[in-house]
């Protein structure tokens, strides 16, 4: 009972500092403020977060490691074509954070604003992506259903930077979901077929 109260707390401090850094920046926010939107105390909040930065890859931590592993249960699907999973895999991850328009601009704008985080989750969730990336892309190669010079790695870094683009696009324009969703379904195309097997 005891681990599951302070779980609630937990997630309430985690969704609390979102929502904050969403509205007012992570070095505009304090960890007092933090704690009255979480409605607890200051001392209460470092028991469960050492620092604001520690926060900040926290909820990173979390919401990525749930993310990076839907993207893999698409990934590893063997019956799927490998560019139709790395489609549906695109979709998913702006589908994802477009329905959560606090955890797209912390992503898309405060991670970048600590350090610490920076230098501790930015290269992590990369890694796992650009795995996953890398793994699909030698299923297609295998296949033959890609060109022998695809450079996986290449394709990682350049479908990280759609998704970025595409989300940063409609944070600053504030243009619907609907419409977000057409932008990279048009834009996945284009890369998919730059990449595909004539």
């Amino acid at each position: 009972m005891a681990r599951k109260k302070s779980e609630k707390k937990r997630q309430k401090i985690i969704s609390s500092a979102t929502k904050l850094f969403a509205k007012n920046g992570y070095f505009c926010t304090s960890m007092s403020e933090i704690a009255d939107m979480a409605e607890m105390s200051v001392g209460s909040l470092y028991v469960y977060f050492k620092s604001k930065d520690d926060l900040l890859i926290e909820i990173f931590r979390n919401y990525f490691d749930e993310l990076m592993g839907e993207v893999e249960e698409i990934f590893t699907e063997t019956e799927q074509h490998p560019l139709d999973k790395l489609f549906d895999g695109l979709s998913l991850v702006v589908n994802k954070l477009s329905t959560d328009k606090d955890m797209a601009k912390v992503f898309l704008v405060e991670l970048r604003q600590s350090n610490k985080a920076l230098q501790s989750i930015a290269p992590e969730i990369r890694k796992k992506y650009e795995d996953l990336i890398t793994n699909l892309i030698d299923e297609a190669k295998n296949k033959n259903l890609v060109r022998k010079n695809i450079d996986p790695e290449l394709i990682g870094l350049s479908t990280f930077g759609l998704i970025e683009s595409i989300l940063f696009d409609w944070v600053n324009k504030g243009y619907t979901k609907k419409k977000l969703l057409r932008k990279l379904e048009k834009a996945a195309n284009y890369f998919i077929q730059g990449i595909r097997k004539n």
